[in-house]
């Protein structure tokens, strides 16, 4: 689906100025894995985040009054039992007694190389 030029990260767009609380969806993994990277070329420094394909969806924020963003792997959407019943994958998981869900994120931070 086309993306709104206004949250479409995927290229390194610049983050400020922009105020971003949405779900960004149809991630593209690789070999499992999905990753985000956040730069900050003044400080030299990098943030690589990497987690598992089951995280379908990743919200992306930018706190009000505050120069900083968050990007928060999700196993579903937001508000995904009620899409659910409504017959929309939404990604939202039912265990029985004893059953168990094994996932993984990683953040690395790391000088930026050029």
């Amino acid at each position: 689906l086309p993306v709104d030029e206004r949250i479409d990260l995927r290229t390194g767009q610049s983050l400020t100025g922009r105020t971003l609380d949405d779900v960004l969806t149809g991630l593209s993994p690789n070999e499992g894995r999905v990753e985000t990277t956040i730069m900050d070329p003044q400080a030299g420094i990098q943030v690589r985040q990497t987690f598992d394909a089951i995280f379908r969806e990743c919200v992306v924020f930018t706190p009000p009054n505050r120069s900083c963003i968050c990007l928060e792997p999700y196993t579903c959407t937001t508000d995904a039992i009620n899409l659910q019943s409504q017959e929309i994958d939404a990604g939202w998981r039912v265990l029985k007694p004893g059953d168990e869900l094994r996932t993984w994120f990683q953040i690395d931070v790391g000088l930026i190389y050029a």
